[in-house]
């Protein structure tokens, strides 16, 4: 459903204007633009879930329609009879309401709560290739999603099994985990499908079974392994790399995994999920781990010891590769991790400490205690408890002298190693999980002087050092170094700031809305490390009922504001914080003198309320004119909506349409003043284009009223020499479509802007911030700016004077000395500019509104299913079919005659014909391709001979040197291709993966006769293991196969003995063994016959 964009939509400039000034004119209404369009309060949500209902509001004199997402462009939808419809289609859904010839669109996207997928439980364990009458066990399946840990979810959906040979009983329903027999020569083609719920969503996948009269398989499947590790932590993570195995004939080769490891009782048995905390294992569990060769395969050892890795392939067949053994060595060898408030452990001190002072003559104070709190570290190990690991502390002076040394402070307080006495300062220090410990460095400055004289290196570095040990003696260390001198002074500043902090928030009561918590810079001069306390709370702290988010926040979390059955509540991680009308954020810092510097930081929070927040929507003097083609812009006149409370809180959007439905050109200076928003200048950009147009006009607020207005304007043509013009493109950074952009000014200073001007302010005239934005289709509610188109978008933060009587009009008196230039230069010199390019960065998704054929008989028809595609921001422009025959021939596309079916076309050749869809959204091209099998899915069948015709093979072992040559194929096809047309395939391939000699490939027996390529016969000289492939395929592509293994040994004797020679040796020599004669030597030679 293709829709081309007119050139000049994109290009829209408008001047949006937001005032705080409030005031009490009241605006006389004047007659209406003629329109009979006015919807009231009609509200339809923008997003819902599949299966939802889509509220449609009735609206007495207005037809309602629906457009599904796989309505096609030209489709006018349905009419809705009810005030819901279920949403059971993915994509965007179009609900129209229309009024004669005049309509307003609201556009719902449905999307699923998860990106589901089918998951075969064994997809290995469906064949490739079966022997025709052959049983064989299909896995089962389900659907469900990945969730944020990379678990699958497993959702309610029946999954069904169909089997189909081509033949005239059609499909066959298998159920899961039982056998089916695989009777039919040819293809027969499994399909796992389900649809999820009630709608159209379907899941399948489509395995194609090759079914052969003639199949053995005896070969194993190669396997290929590496990176398994050969040592592990206990309770920690070990991902197992994922192994590649490959088959001749199994496309899905099953690859099993198993871990042992010894249980408490010391039995070898499957390793056990686990529950897992903190990337550590917590507990076992009784159920076996699992693991796929895919996506699942990590463990957790939770005992020391040895642990077993095997890994093999099995193909369909029941062939078994050779197990693959590995152990992993599991131990203790993890360091405990030491988690501490580093910024509180001060780089410089000194045995007196200044700190500012605003009231000291000289600024600084010095501090009473000097004394530096060193805290009890957060421990966390991978086996041990916190409390049972060793934790010691220690300081060393410049000298490196032990000034503390506590042997364990993770004890109680007076136990062993939580207490030390310093002989130098002969004071008792304790160091305990309960006892803050603090060192006073001028304490002990002054009692090694008195002890040491002044020889003694005092000041200098101390070294701080935390230490953790646990039972297996790994250790983690931190260190610290405290530049320790006779003083020291930290008067700096400490400043705290937020950088781009929202200024308010708007709350909706149906959906959940973000909110970035704003971000401090903090600095200091002296101290590079302040300690930061953040804090978020529902207003003033200190407040009677004021509360905290409980959870540690830094600034720059993204939270989320929802309205539960309570009222609205501040929601981050597992925290909430009930809301009515703020929140306030604060940000201290502290240095480690105690310096400190704090910025405090309101959010307004805008709640929905239930009555409308504007008044008369005035279209006095609106489209009421006559217009002609002879000008490239149609000035259409002013709107004013009256009874504005709150200027952030009303919203408007405005556009115009051709009689295409694109968006045209339009500009409009749109601001608010006076409980009043002006929409003025409205201009129209034809350039020079007659037709009929359609101005769309939505007036909204946070309480969910609205107005909308859609008003005809007709452009006559007259014939005229005026030229038609090109709009210029605009240079912009990026943003994307449908996101809420907040801008960044709620005001601006307007300087000396009243020397410009006479009268007075608030009286005469009043000041205005303009949001000034060029681009496409927009909305804005206060400073929250959505596009709603694609293009280039500019943004300018102006200065603006208007009337106080008529906030329409720019105020243009000036003071004496001055002019109206003048005025206007120096409102220029305080605009701002910001510039950014608009786009889609959505995903493209494609639907099947059904399952895709797999196989259709010659001349039969093909019904293809329903196809949709969608972004989240809107339906794809069009979505094209195309098919390729087998040859290359393209193929006509008819519309079904079949419910549920888009499309449908002829198969005429056999092979395989090739469905592409095109998805066309915005300036972007996809493709989703698919493949259906025709005809002839029976492959030929052969045997192998000598040149007299007698069924022959390949001998299994021979000495390197052995003389290699083909063996004749004969060959049949039932599907209808002659011998002659087949296609033959001989090779070899040698034990380092390499052809040896030349590949005999050719249509026609002239290449099934041959023994040895042209370039001549060859030998199997290296040892080890060769793989000769006979392959025939016919002329639908269908291939049939027959390999051989031959095992080269190294030669060591000239004549060979056979084995019947050999036995009767070994007889001989027992029995004269047992007679009791020695045998010194035996020789046996072959005497040739005449």
């Amino acid at each position: 459903m293709k829709r081309k964009k007119s050139f000049l939509a994109g290009l829209c400039t408008l001047v949006l204007t937001a005032s705080v000034a409030i005031g009490g004119f009241t605006y006389a209404p004047a007659a209406a633009a003629t329109t009979d369009f006015e919807l009231s309060d009609i509200t339809v949500k923008s997003t819902v879930t599949y299966g939802e209902n889509i509220s449609v509001p009735a609206a007495a004199g207005y037809t309602v329609t629906v457009k599904t997402p796989s309505h096609k462009a030209k489709d006018n939808g349905t009419v809705v009879t009810g005030e819901t419809i279920t949403a059971d289609e993915l994509g965007n859904y179009i609900v129209t309401y229309t009024k004669g010839n005049k309509s307003y669109s609201f556009r719902v996207l449905c999307e699923l709560d998860h990106e589901l997928e089918l998951f075969v439980e064994n997809e290995a364990g469906v064949p490739s290739v079966v022997k025709t009458g052959d049983s064989k066990k299909l896995p089962g399946a389900y659907v469900g999603y990945y969730d944020e840990d990379g678990k699958v979810v497993k959702v309610d959906a029946a999954v069904t099994i169909s089997a189909f040979d081509g033949s005239a009983n059609g499909s066959e329903t298998v159920a899961a985990n039982s056998d089916h027999k695989f009777n039919t020569a040819g293809s027969t083609f499994v399909t796992y499908s389900a649809k999820v719920g009630s709608g159209t969503k379907h899941l399948s996948k489509t395995y194609e079974v090759k079914v052969q009269d003639n199949f053995s398989d005896n070969k194993a499947p190669s396997l290929s392994v590496s990176g398994v590790p050969s040592s592990a932590n206990v309770n920690k993570a070990v991902t197992l790399p994922v192994a590649t195995a490959t088959d001749s004939f199994d496309e899905r080769v099953e690859v099993v995994v198993t871990v042992k490891g010894k249980d408490a009782s010391g039995n070898l048995v499957n390793v056990k999920k686990t529950t897992v905390k903190d990337e550590t294992a917590t507990a076992e569990l009784e159920e076996d781990e699992v693991f796929d060769n895919d996506k699942n395969m990590t463990f957790y050892p939770v005992r020391e010891g040895d642990y077993k890795v095997t890994y093999q392939a099995i193909d369909d067949s029941g062939n078994k590769s050779a197990e693959w053994t590995y152990t992993i060595t599991c131990s203790d060898k993890k360091a405990p991790e030491i988690t501490l408030d580093e910024t509180k452990i001060p780089a410089k001190w000194g045995k007196t400490v200044y700190k500012y002072s605003e009231t000291a003559t000289d600024k600084k104070v010095a501090l009473q205690d000097a004394a530096v709190g060193f805290e009890f570290p957060e421990l966390t190990d991978n086996k041990d408890k916190a409390d049972d690991l060793t934790v010691t502390f220690a300081i060393k002076d410049p000298a490196g002298k032990t000034v503390v040394n506590f042997s364990n402070i993770n004890k109680a307080s007076g136990e062993s190693g939580t207490k030390y006495t310093n002989v130098a300062t002969n004071v008792e220090y304790k160091f305990s999980k309960t006892d803050n410990f603090k060192f006073d460095f001028g304490k002990y400055v002054d009692a090694v002087k008195a002890a040491n004289g002044e020889n003694y290196q005092y000041y200098g570095d101390y070294v701080v050092t935390y230490t953790a040990r646990d039972a297996a003696g790994n250790r983690a260390t931190k260190t610290y170094t405290i530049n320790v001198a006779e003083t020291f002074e930290d008067t700096s500043d400490v400043t705290v700031d937020f950088k781009n902090a929202e200024k308010y928030v708007i709350a909706s009561k149906d959906d959940e809305v973000e909110i970035t918590l704003p971000a401090p810079t903090y600095s200091s001069t002296t101290d590079s490390k302040l300690t930061l306390t953040y804090t978020v709370a529902n207003g003033e702290e200190g407040t009677e009922g004021v509360a905290k988010l409980n959870a540690d926040v830094k600034g720059g979390e993204v939270a989320k504001i929802k309205k539960g059955a309570d009222g609205y509540k501040l929601v981050y991680d597992n925290a909430e914080l009930a809301i009515t009308d703020k929140i306030v954020v604060t940000a201290t810092a502290v240095s480690d003198a105690g310096n400190e510097g704090s910025y405090k930081h309101t959010i307004d929070v805008k709640t929905p309320g239930t009555s409308a927040m504007f008044g008369e929507v005035n279209l006095s003097g609106f489209a009421n004119g006559t217009y002609d083609d002879t000008a490239k812009e149609v000035a259409l006149g002013n709107i004013v909506i009256a009874g504005v409370a709150d200027a952030k809180l009303v919203g408007v959007e405005l556009g115009v349409k051709d009689e295409n439905g694109d968006y045209m050109t339009v500009s409009a200076e749109v601001y608010a003043a006076e409980n009043q928003k002006v929409i003025r200048n409205v201009t129209l950009y034809t350039m020079n284009k007659s037709g009929n147009y359609q101005v769309e006009l939505r007036v909204f607020d946070i309480n969910g009223k609205s107005k909308i207005y859609v008003v005809p304007v007709t452009v006559a043509h007259v014939d005229t020499d005026t030229d038609t013009g090109v709009a210029s493109p605009i240079n912009a950074t990026s943003g994307n479509v449908y996101k809420k952009v907040l801008l960044a000014n709620s005001e601006i200073k307007m300087g000396n802007a009243k020397s410009y001007l006479a009268g007075e302010k608030d009286t005469d005239y009043k000041f205005v911030l303009i949001h000034k934005v060029s681009g496409g289709r927009f909305a804005l509610m206060g400073e929250e700016f959505t596009a709603m188109t694609t293009g280039n978008y500019t943004i300018e933060d102006r200065a603006g004077v208007v009337k106080k009587g008529s906030v329409a009009e720019d105020y243009t008196t000036v003071a004496a000395g001055k002019t109206v230039d003048d005025l206007k230069n120096y409102l220029d010199g305080l605009t701002q500019n910001g510039k950014y390019t608009v786009t889609d960065s959505s995903t493209v998704k494609f639907e099947l509104q059904g399952v895709m054929p797999a196989y259709s008989k010659i001349n039969g028809t093909v019904n293809l299913p329903k196809a949709t595609a969608y972004t989240e921001n809107a339906n794809a422009d069009d979505v094209v079919v195309d098919v390729k025959a087998p040859k290359g021939g393209k193929v006509e596309i008819k519309d079904s005659t079949v419910a549920g079916y888009e499309y449908s076309f002829v198969t005429t050749e056999n092979g395989v014909y090739t469905v592409t869809y095109t998805v066309k959204a915005g300036n972007d091209s996809s493709t989703f391709t698919y493949t259906i099998k025709a005809g002839d899915v029976v492959a030929p069948t052969f045997t192998l001979t000598d040149k007299d015709g007698n069924a022959a093979s390949h001998e299994s072992t021979v000495k390197a040197g052995y003389k290699f040559s083909y063996l004749y194929v004969s060959a049949t096809d039932n599907g209808g291709s002659e011998a002659a047309n087949l296609t033959y395939t001989k090779k070899v391939v040698g034990p380092d993966g390499k052809e040896v000699g030349t590949t005999i490939s050719g249509k026609g027996t002239t290449y099934a006769n041959r023994t040895a390529p042209t370039s001549g016969e060859f030998t199997l000289d290296a040892s080890g293991k060769y793989t000769v492939t006979y392959t025939v395929a016919d002329e639908a592509g269908n291939e049939s196969k027959q390999e051989f293994e031959i095992t080269v040994t190294n030669s060591t004797s000239n004549s060979g003995i056979s084995l019947a020679t050999l036995s009767t040796i070994l007889i001989i020599v027992g029995v004269l063994l047992i007679a009791g004669v020695l045998v010194y030597l035996f020789r046996f030679r072959r005497v040739k016959k005449n």
